[in-house]
């Protein structure tokens, strides 16, 4: 395996490193599952309840549109017809454009685009710094809201941001799940780092995952070191995020695992002004981080992500076990037991278990997932 780069020293091929999966240092529940002191540590330093964030829609972070360019200068004699010269052909000489490069992101689109900014381009900007900075070529389409595939496809991630409060449908949410589990990854952005975005996210990712509790990704995960191996120095927010309670140093992105990997990625603060490139001077109330620091994140995020699906999507075609006799009778049931925390930690594991038992018994099981909680009645 190749060593990771420090920061400031691209790789010239820019070669996406499969990274370990880190031990998790604490799991978390949300809602009704999660206490008090638990949501307290996962929202730690996030600034809810700061004047910053009671205040930011008073303040438009998103940059203004650049003033249009001058009137061209033309002289007396350019508004005169040429004269009437025979025409010879052109030899064509021009060179093809090239071919598109495999598409990496796909950008959600909601229905009321209001809500999204000025986020057409940006996954655009980021790509293209990656391909100057890591000689890596990837590309970036739209895609509706209510056009989210339930299958990977060709689509490694499904990329979703905004400024207001949001939800998906159930069916929505449906797919969107089903996508996950098949290999896929998603990343949540809270636009200007505003914080209706980012507790509608956490909403949304606790009716989507019930079973797994988002947490805190600290500095041994892949996101810090992917490709760019970052230090607590290498966390740099913007003066405005400080206010509301950002921390230089501290990390600030929230995951949720399927299997041993990471599929959902939660970002407080925002990185996509960053990938635009735009600085302080030019969106001085957004909540988010550094221009640098954003991209570095950025494409640790790419190369784990491009390292991960290798193994991500055959891992999750070759572990899925159904039940082909659908008759009704004796079969052997191992029921799993729901508890507050991280209590469904492998997709898989308990169907690989009863397919061993099966092969060596030759005794009928049930694949279908029966999960209890250890108040049921049912034990």
């Amino acid at each position: 395996m190749e060593q990771t780069r420090r920061v400031g020293k691209p790789d010239a091929h820019g070669r996406a490193l499969l990274a370990m999966k880190p031990d998790i240092v604490f799991s978390l529940a949300l809602g009704i599952a999660l206490t008090l002191p638990a949501r307290a540590d996962l929202l730690k330093g996030f600034g809810q309840d700061s004047e910053v964030v009671r205040r930011e829609t008073e303040f438009d972070c998103l940059p203004s549109p650049p003033p249009p360019p001058p009137p061209a200068q033309h002289s007396g004699a350019e508004g005169l017809p040429p004269l009437p010269l025979p025409v010879v052909p052109l030899r064509r000489t021009e060179k093809k454009n090239p071919p598109r490069p495999p598409v990496l992101i796909s950008r959600i689109v909601p229905a009321d685009q209001r809500h999204w900014g000025d986020s057409f381009g940006n996954t655009d900007n980021l790509l293209r710094w990656m391909a100057e900075h890591m000689n890596l070529h990837f590309s970036s389409i739209n895609m509706p809201e209510n056009e989210i595939p339930d299958q990977l496809a060709d689509i490694p991630i499904l990329y979703r941001t905004g400024l207001d409060q949001f939800s998906f449908d159930p069916a929505q949410r449906a797919r969107l799940k089903n996508y996950l589990e098949q290999g896929g990854t998603m990343i949540l952005e809270a636009r200007c780092g505003r914080w209706d975005f980012f507790a509608a996210a956490l909403n949304e990712l606790q009716n989507m995952f019930p079973e797994r509790p988002p947490y805190r990704l600290n500095f041994d995960h892949p996101l810090y070191r992917a490709f760019f191996d970052m230090r607590p120095e290498h966390i740099q927010y913007r003066g405005h995020a400080r206010q509301a309670g950002a921390q230089n140093g501290m990390p600030g992105a929230i995951g949720i695992d399927i299997g041993c990997r990471t599929a959902v990625f939660l970002f407080r603060w925002d990185v996509s002004s960053g990938w635009d490139g735009l600085d302080e001077q030019r969106a001085p109330h957004c909540l988010g981080y550094t221009v640098e620091t954003s991209r570095i994140l950025g494409a640790n995020l790419m190369a784990y992500v491009t390292a991960e699906r290798s193994a991500a999507t055959p891992l999750s075609r070759a572990l899925q076990f159904v039940d082909t006799d659908q008759q009704d009778g004796d079969r052997f049931v191992i029921a799993q037991v729901r508890y507050q925390g991280l209590w469904k930690t492998h997709q898989a594991g308990l169907s690989m278990l009863l397919d061993a038992f099966h092969r060596k018994t030759q005794t009928a099981v049930s694949f279908e997932p029966h999960e209890v909680d250890l108040e049921s009645d049912r034990i």
